[in-house]
């Protein structure tokens, strides 16, 4: 049996890979629920991602994982920056990431990517 180290080791390996994708593309129906400015993080295709989320629970179920999951996130913030009662100026921050968390032996681990 692996340690719960070399278990959270795997499992931020994968959710790493999750996020690191390959080169990322809008999924078909996401461009038309939000309109996706020039250099904004954009989700991998969904069968990529299905991919790598089945890649990880399964990581986590060989390493003994009674319950295991895996969650994909997008943010998006727009920042605007007053003074005075005028904008001075605005900024919009885009990132995903991803996180696999699951249960072995009645403890909980958890793994990310930063991004």
């Amino acid at each position: 049996m692996k340690t719960r180290r070399d278990f959270l080791r795997q499992g931020g390996m994968a959710a790493a890979a999750v996020a690191a994708a390959g080169a990322f593309n809008p999924a078909g129906a996401m461009t038309n629920l939000v309109s996706v400015r020039e250099g904004a993080a954009e989700m991998p295709p969904e069968d990529t991602v299905r991919e790598l989320m089945m890649a990880a629970l399964n990581t986590a179920r060989s390493a003994g994982a009674s319950y295991s999951d895996v969650r994909i996130g997008r943010y998006r913030n727009s920042i605007v920056f007053t003074r005075e009662q005028q904008i001075v100026n605005t900024a919009d921050t885009d990132s995903i990431g991803a996180g696999v968390r699951a249960l072995v032996d009645g403890t909980w681990g958890f793994g990310a990517t930063k991004t």
